[in-house]
């Protein structure tokens, strides 16, 4: 728990029992890089290794919410939904819905499926990338593009949905994969040229 320098201020299990257990549980390592970015932005170097989708939806739900671990629990369960939908609709493109459902079910029972509930943004990440290979699929290049580029700002991982549009773009013999592909790399490369800008 205390495994960086912003656990002065967690919640106590013994002051607020069911506070606690709805959310002071959640208050826990990189939740808590995340919760300072959106106060206080990059302002060391450290913080520089998390991407800024996820802080700056924080400090735009925080701007409703007046609590950013309730706008961080938000954000993530509002995007584990869209997750488990996106995953939905692209397997029932392949397989029956029977299966399908069958498939999201077992991969949000799964003993890490705990991440797609709590204040990281990796359910975030995965919805966008989902929605973009679904996107892909039917050939909606220029959505596909645009959602890996936002992928692309929540972790580093967001670039690599440049992988399935394209190939999905050599399956079908479709040009206008190339661009939508491209695209895919402005939001992560963005954020590195940042960086550099800023002497991180």
């Amino acid at each position: 728990i205390r495994a960086n320098q912003f656990t002065g201020h967690l919640m106590q299990r013994a002051e607020h029992p069911l506070l606690y257990a709805l959310f002071g549980v959640w208050e826990r390592f990189d939740t808590l890089w995340y919760i300072h970015i959106a106060d206080h932005g990059y302002d060391q170097v450290k913080p520089a290794v998390f991407y800024p989708l996820y802080p700056a939806l924080i400090r735009l739900f925080s701007f409703f919410t007046h609590w950013d671990l309730l706008s961080a629990l938000l954000i993530t369960n509002i995007a584990t939904f869209f997750f488990f939908w996106g995953a939905l609709r692209l397997f029932e493109l392949h397989t029956s819905p029977r299966n399908a459902f069958r498939a999201v079910l077992l991969w949000a029972l799964f003993p890490d499926g705990f991440v797609f509930f709590s204040a990281y943004p990796d359910s975030l990440l995965l919805a966008l990338t989902v929605w973009s290979i679904y996107f892909a699929s039917v050939r909606g290049w220029a959505i596909a593009g645009v959602l890996g580029l936002i992928a692309g700002c929540a972790k580093a991982f967001g670039c690599l949905t440049l992988i399935p549009i394209l190939y999905l773009g050599w399956r079908y013999r479709d040009w206008r994969a190339v661009p939508a592909g491209g695209l895919t790399l402005v939001g992560a490369a963005g954020y590195q040229v940042w960086l550099t800008a800023n002497h991180f």
